[in-house]
């Protein structure tokens, strides 16, 4: 449903909170190394799962070699979990994040290289792989600007939980 085909008041509610989510957001929002447009939907998902309570700073000096190392779903996918916790260690929670990456590797293996894009599709993958998925299948929905896209994505973390 779009906003003008909502009550009045609805839409008038949601354009107010829009402006100031927005408006906070402009003044306050950080670089993320998934957040670059030019990054490709593995690299995405990859920074992603590396993101998830590890600073910035951190994902960013080790992602290159990462991708370097594991430039595709194919590779990922054929790493041990051994291997791959070993390399992500320095970044703290290496184990969980190591097991998310293999294990949306896999899925995406057995779906010929694609991420699933429907919410079908989405709800089947592992519960920890689930938010990283629809960060990558949120970047082609469309009308929203990268912050309402952001937005969206908060809220579907929250959901999450």
């Amino acid at each position: 449903m779009h906003d003008d085909q909502l009550p009045r008041e609805m839409s008038r509610r949601i354009t107010w909170l829009r402006e100031r989510l927005l408006c906070w957001f402009e003044q306050h929002w950080r670089s993320f190394p998934s957040r670059e447009p030019v990054m490709s939907s593995y690299e995405l998902v990859v920074a992603e799962i590396l993101l998830q309570r590890t600073t910035a700073a951190g994902v960013a000096r080790a992602i290159p070699g990462l991708i370097a190392r594991y430039p595709t779903w194919a590779a990922m996918a054929g790493a041990s979990l051994e291997e791959l916790q070993q390399a992500l260690r320095p970044l703290g929670l290496w184990r969980q994040k190591a097991r998310a990456l293999l294990d949306l590797a896999n899925v995406v293996e057995k779906r010929g290289g694609e991420l699933p894009c429907s919410r079908r599709d989405l709800e089947r993958l592992p519960v920890h792989c689930t938010w990283y998925a629809v960060n990558v299948a949120s970047r082609s929905i469309g009308p929203f600007s990268t912050w309402e896209r952001l937005l969206v994505l908060c809220y579907v973390r929250k959901l999450m939980r």
